[in-house]
């Protein structure tokens, strides 16, 4: 067999890979002021000569996201992750970290459960409303880790409820007995349904402020503790890169309609005690506690008690 010889470069040149001889012959062949002033922006082709792309048509970021964010947990949030059991049902994209394949729905989740963990005497919640429990990723951890609680009514629109039901049942189904699932709509009689601990992740900000006083009467204002986590504030489109934002109502949507920079610490510190306090359930309610997301600094998680 005849022996393959390596390629030798030109006479006089650097031995460089085909890919950054085009890249130099294509992107850097200018460095006038022109150049200078926007081969950084997102959409120069030169700019992964300092970063990679941001508009990035890959994975990169999220999972690098997800993955130094489990790296830098304790012990503890391993042992309730592993508590947990199945996590991944519906095929979401893992990490593994401590031999646990780990996604960002149920890192998210742990983050939640931490936060009400350090601040409200979960042992002692027996009975739990949440508004919006989507697929039902919040029941299936509190279920999970907190074994005393005897009743969880999710209100919801039909079709989720559904999905909760299909989901909850592969994943708790020693609990799903104590699960309500009742449809978003008050001739179902979910208003004046008494619970211990009611709750509202990501979706007021999704609401009619008609719609979210409704909850607020007829549920979170009976609760003895509320949780609630949801975005500061609105934000421009053209902060994420998004060009042709489709076109609805989540700007008039929520309690909290004000525009601010989700990248800008000043900014979102300012948001906080405003978020905190248009969504308090009532005058009797005060904040126990309240701190950014880990994950998301525009999200705030917040506890109200009476």
């Amino acid at each position: 067999m005849r022996e393959k010889t390596a390629p030798t470069a030109h006479p006089g040149t650097p031995a460089v890979s085909e890919q950054w001889r085009t890249l130099c012959e294509t992107q850097f062949a200018r460095t006038d002021d022109a150049f200078l002033s926007t081969f950084r922006t997102p959409d120069h082709p030169a700019n992964r000569f300092s970063t990679w792309r941001p508009k990035e048509p890959t994975y990169r970021y999220y999972l690098t996201l997800v993955f130094n964010e489990a790296r830098r947990k304790g012990p503890g949030f391993f042992s309730n992750y592993a508590r947990l059991g199945e996590t991944s049902l519906g095929g979401p994209l893992c990490v593994k970290v401590r031999g646990l394949d780990i996604n960002l729905d149920y890192l998210t989740a742990l983050e939640e459960f931490d936060f009400l963990s350090r601040n409200a005497d979960l042992p002692a919640i027996r009975s739990v409303v949440e508004v919006g429990a989507g697929y039902g990723r919040t029941a299936h951890t509190l279920l999970k880790l907190c074994p005393d609680i005897a009743s969880y009514a999710i209100v919801d629109l039909e079709p989720i409820l559904a999905l909760a039901r299909a989901y909850l049942g592969r994943v708790v189904p020693e609990h799903l007995s104590k699960v309500r699932f009742i449809p978003a709509d008050p001739a179902t009689g979910w208003e004046g349904l008494g619970a211990d601990l009611a709750i509202n992740i990501d979706s007021f900000q999704e609401m009619p402020r008609a719609t979210i006083d409704r909850y607020m009467a007829g549920l979170f204002a009976s609760a003895g503790l509320a949780y609630l986590k949801n975005p500061l504030c609105k934000y421009s489109p053209a902060r994420l890169g998004i060009e042709r934002p489709v076109a609805h109502d989540a700007f008039e949507s929520g309690y909290v309609t004000e525009m601010a920079d989700i990248y800008d610490e000043g900014e979102l510190d300012r948001m906080r005690g405003i978020f905190e306090g248009r969504y308090r359930p009532t005058i009797a309610h005060r904040v126990k506690a309240g701190k950014a997301s880990a994950l998301f600094a525009h999200y705030q998680h917040v506890l109200y008690g009476t």
